[in-house]
């Protein structure tokens, strides 16, 4: 069980490492991102963080992912 975790612990890793994109649009992902998940109520960050990435034309994978990791300091 804990190998299979690992690897897919591992290729979710590895695909945000791979992410295309310049530093620029990577880290407006990281901040659209940690914006929504401390302003937005919990159940609307997603559906917001996924609008905003698209208008900003960046990662919608690393704004999702940088949503849920400062989720818990919101709730």
């Amino acid at each position: 069980m804990f190998k299979k975790l690992f690897r897919l612990i591992k290729i979710y890793y590895l695909k945000l490492l791979r992410s295309r994109g310049t530093p620029h649009s990577i880290a407006l992902a990281v901040a659209l991102g940690f914006f929504t998940g401390c302003f937005i109520p919990v159940g609307v960050q997603t559906v917001v963080v996924v609008i905003l990435a698209f208008i900003f034309r960046t990662s919608k994978i690393i704004a999702f992912g940088a949503t849920w990791i400062s989720n818990p300091y919101t709730v």
